[in-house]
């Protein structure tokens, strides 16, 4: 990865696989969600951020940067808290394939990683998240990038970070749950049951 050390590189990745607590109290929870969720917009804000931004026909500053990630980082922490239930589950409820905390189907990470194959600065970081080599990583079946999701957080994050990257319209301000709310409907669960009046009353307070 360019824009980072080796230093920084290997201090971001040995943090990232610290997995959140689902049995601790909702406060150490959101706690280490924040923190993983931080850390993967830093690592991919770089490559994708100063794009939309200057898409948008802003110019880049680092206010522009700082609202944007912000703006990001919300939409990632209600989108993995509203769909794993207040952070009680790695596996969808009812037998349902979706799975991490992110609740990212697995057809759909294997449409995710032939994205980010075309993409890479994204190859480089999620083969340090996944902790294998990319040939690897492209010939995991659904059902194993199912499993890596389920037993790796931060995996799980990425996996919805570019998920929302895959859509050039920008993401909406993080002080508008209702905009974010359609956002997530309109671009995370297009096909699902998910309701974005549920989606704004599950994540009251976040």
């Amino acid at each position: 990865m360019a824009f980072v050390s080796d230093k920084q590189r290997r201090w971001w990745f040995a943090n990232l696989y610290r997995n959140i607590n689902l049995n601790a109290n909702h406060r150490t929870k959101i706690k280490q969600l924040k923190k993983l969720i931080k850390r993967i917009t830093y690592l991919v804000y770089r490559d994708v951020t100063r794009k939309k931004i200057r898409k948008a026909g802003r110019k880049v500053t680092r206010k522009a940067i700082r609202k944007e990630k912000e703006n990001i980082q919300t939409l990632l922490l209600r989108t993995i808290y509203h769909e794993s239930d207040g952070l009680k589950s790695r596996v969808q409820y009812d037998g349902g394939p979706a799975r991490g905390i992110s609740q990212v189907e697995p057809t759909t990470a294997k449409d995710i990683v032939r994205y980010v194959s075309k993409k890479p600065d994204l190859q480089k970081i999620m083969t340090n998240i996944f902790d294998m080599k990319w040939d690897k990583i492209t010939k995991l079946s659904s059902k194993e990038l199912g499993k890596n999701l389920v037993k790796n957080d931060a995996a799980a994050i990425l996996m919805a970070r570019i998920k929302y990257i895959m859509y050039k319209e920008p993401v909406p301000d993080a002080d508008d749950k209702k905009a974010q709310a359609k956002y997530w409907k309109k671009y995370y669960n297009p096909g699902g049951k998910g309701k974005e009046e549920e989606f704004i009353e599950k994540t009251t307070g976040i």
